[in-house]
């Protein structure tokens, strides 16, 4: 079976379309069964009926603007003023036997109202309409069946449109569920950059103020020491927030281990997890890797992961330098975070001789239904159902009973027990099939059970006759609908109910069929909307975590790609030039004081795109970077040949600005390099920045690693690419930009 839902609005239109097909059944019902009375009363009859048909096609119309939500609130209570009266007024106007017409002020009262309120109204409405009629004289019997049929096709009407309204809601907000999402992440980011790098910089900065003071080389040293540490960290931070798969880290954890000295023993099952849950694992693993190795290099060290999303890391010969107890302690400091993501997932972190992580899966068929509104949708809809069903058996049941206190009536003995053995199988597979299952997995053996129900109702039709109402039909179409793949499904529904209504009211007219027909084509939609609706709303809730999910990630990943290109360039910058004033100071006082001046600006700006990061986007300047990275080339003894005399064209500086960062930070970091070469060019289409050096060293992962993959999808988003070309003594980036700004060309790689 494959479900292929509607969309939410094509549920609202079904309802509109089963709304109007009860208010033209019950207008056709007038015509056809009002008695005309005597040759004198025949203007007024036909006044009568015109009447009615003006009556119902008021209250539908008031229904449909309540539904769509189209009318302010004074309005909508207006609205459903004018629906009691016409439901009232029908009654006086009538008689207690016809009806009843209640329904649409009784669904739009719930439909208004919320809580308590909305309820008491609404029975209020349903009950004053059936005690009406009894006070103009219908029987007991009658009136209860009026309270119910009332009550059941309200709540149908209600359900539905509750439900889809819902629906829209949910796909309404899913932007703003992710901008919520993001920004809380974006907070809990911001604490932890806060905590792990805000505390070194404010270190670094206060420690080069004292030094610039006094010309103190330790201070100084004190100072480049920390922003070394920091530095370590920002590498840390940036490939903790890369959203990487667990097949991958376990990759990475086996090469990083092996190369420190440790035997690796991983035992892997083969399994697709859900992409939080192996993001969580993936943490859990590349945190618990690097923790232990910045203590030591164990001995040995093993990773488990079966197929229940259960990892378990065990090293034998923890670190030498730290004691057991610490070692332990250090863990859990470090895994503090991922210990939260985990249980937000429902699993448990355990640290202790070894680190082990469990993200409970669920059911392997369907997931339970989440919590809140769209958790409590299915049994909303299944109460409704549920009345749905009592009310056919109740009208089944009178008709019966009418029938035996006419002596018999139309139904022989042996049709009423007919009826009375096969009603309440139909009705208990209907309950089965509408039963809701976590995921809307369909019961088992439903390929027997449903055409099981067909069959029996068939055969109750055939034996029983009218006495069933061929709205029985609607109720197995609905389930159809469910169960079945369109068009195949509403084929058969269709054919179901046209079948119900020949084999029952063969007998009658063509417009008494039609009748019987538009009588349970009323129900079919109400049943397959309520059975579908809540199975959709717990997809849309689900694609509105997975859009939340994936904000998230995007945000996450650019938090890492900032802080590695923004804070390792100022960290790295401020290492550089931290060593330079050292062996200045103790030559040339003046010299080593106007450095210090410079280093206290750069941690100041360190500070500053820290805040940033998580903050709002700053703009970076193409001419500030070129600055900064003349600075950063002499302070690692490398001369800077600049030609950008070629205008920026407009929306690029930014991203530019990104360019020359990252590959000015890997000619310092990564070569031997006298000469770096800074070029703008322009051919009239594309506008390029190239970036050369000498010095190349033999070639390593280090080169196609994170700073590359960062620029290329910068240089990707702003419409552009990056070339790389490594010769054996010469290495040079090039950015290549079109003219022309694209349509999702920001100065979009920007600070944060």
């Amino acid at each position: 079976m494959v479900h292929e839902f509607l969309p939410p609005r094509r549920f609202t239109a079904l309802l509109l379309a089963g709304i109007g097909l009860w208010c033209a059944y019950k207008a056709l019902q007038l015509i056809l069964f009002l008695p005309p009375g005597p040759p004198l009363a025949q203007e007024m009859h036909t006044r009568e009926l015109a009447l009615g048909a003006l009556a119902f096609t008021l209250a539908g119309g008031l229904q449909f603007a309540i539904v769509l939500r189209r009318l302010p609130r004074w309005a909508r209570l207006c609205a459903v003023l004018v629906q009691v009266v016409i439901a009232y007024g029908l009654t006086f106007v009538y008689g207690p036997p016809w009806g009843p017409y209640a329904a649409l002020p009784t669904a739009s009262m719930l439909l208004i109202f919320t809580g308590r309120r909305s309820w008491l109204l609404a029975g209020c409405v349903a009950l004053g309409e059936a005690l009406t009629k009894k006070a103009l004289g219908l029987n007991w019997d009658d009136t209860a069946w009026m309270i119910i049929a009332t009550s059941t096709v309200a709540l149908a009407f209600f359900a539905v449109a509750r439900l889809a309204q819902l629906a829209q809601d949910l796909q309404h907000t899913r932007a703003e569920a992710a901008e919520l999402e993001v920004a809380r992440e974006r907070l809990r980011i911001a604490r932890g950059l806060g905590a792990a790098l805000g505390g070194r910089l404010t270190q670094v900065l206060v420690a080069l103020r004292r030094a610039a003071t006094d010309l103190d080389p330790a201070r100084l040293a004190d100072a480049t020491r920390t922003a070394r540490a920091a530095l370590s960290d920002v590498r840390s931070v940036a490939d903790d927030y890369r959203d990487r798969s667990l097949t991958a880290e376990v990759e990475a954890a086996r090469t990083v281990l092996r190369a420190a000295g440790t035997t690796v023993t991983v035992r892997a099952v083969p399994v697709t997890l859900p992409a939080a849950a192996d993001a969580a694992l993936a943490a859990v693993l590349r945190r618990t890797v690097v923790t232990v190795l910045r203590g030591g290099t164990p001995e040995q060290c093993r990773i488990h992961i079966d197929a229940s999303a259960r990892l378990r890391v065990t090293f034998t010969g923890p670190p030498p330098d730290e004691p057991t107890q610490q070692w332990t302690h250090g863990l859990a400091d470090a895994l503090r975070e991922t210990a939260v993501e985990i249980a937000d997932l429902g699993g448990r972190l355990d640290i202790g001789s070894a680190v082990e992580a469990h993200v409970p899966l669920g059911r392997k068929r369907g997931r339970p239904w989440p919590p809140g509104p769209v958790g409590a949708a299915p049994w909303l809809a299944f109460a409704v159902l549920l009345l749905i069903e009592v009310d056919h058996l109740v009208t089944s049941a009178l008709n019966v009973r009418h029938s035996a206190e006419n002596g018999t009536g139309f139904l022989t003995p042996a049709q009423m027990l007919a009826a009375a053995v096969l009603l309440p199988p139909i009705s208990l597979l209907q309950l089965r099939h509408v039963f809701p299952r976590p995921g809307g997995e369909p019961p088992r053996a439903w390929q027997v059970t449903v055409p099981l129900q067909i069959v029996l109702l068939i055969l109750a039709l055939i034996v029983v006759g009218p006495a069933v109402p061929p709205s029985y039909a609607s109720l197995v179409g609905g389930v159809v609908l469910y169960q079945l793949r369109p068009p195949w499904s509403w084929i058969t529904a269709v054919l179901l109910l046209l079948g119900a209504v020949e084999i029952a009211w063969s007998w009658a007219t063509l417009p008494h069929q039609v009748n019987a027909f538009m009588s349970a084509a009323a129900f079919l939609v109400p049943v397959y909307a309520l059975c579908a609706l809540p199975v959709v709303l717990a997809r849309l809730d689900d694609a509105r975590r997975e859009v939340s999910r994936l904000a998230v990630v995007k945000e996450r990943l650019r938090i890492a790609r900032d802080v590695h290109d923004l804070l390792g360039f100022q960290l790295s910058a401020l290492v550089l030039k931290g060593e330079l004033a050292g062996r200045v100071m103790a030559a040339d006082p003046d010299a080593g004081r106007a450095q210090l001046t410079e280093l206290n600006g750069l941690a100041e700006h360190a500070l500053a795109s820290l805040r940033s990061i998580t903050g709002e986007r700053a703009d970076l300047r193409l001419d500030e970077e070129v600055t900064a990275a003349r600075s950063m080339l002499a302070a690692a003894g490398i001369e800077a040949r600049v030609d950008l005399t070629t205008p920026v064209p407009p929306g690029l500086g930014g991203v530019l600005a990104i360019v020359l960062r990252e590959a000015v930070t890997n000619i310092v970091r990564h070569s031997h390099a006298r000469v770096c070469t800074i070029e703008a060019s322009d051919d009239g289409d594309i506008y390029r920045l190239r970036v050369a050096n000498d010095g190349v060293r033999p070639v390593s992962g280090e080169r196609i690693g994170t700073g590359l993959a960062n620029l290329r999808s910068r240089a990707e988003e702003a419409g552009g690419r990056l070339l790389v070309r490594d010769g054996p003594d010469r290495f040079s980036l090039t950015a290549e930009f079109p003219q022309t700004p694209s349509a999702d060309r920001a100065d979009a790689p920007t600070a944060a």
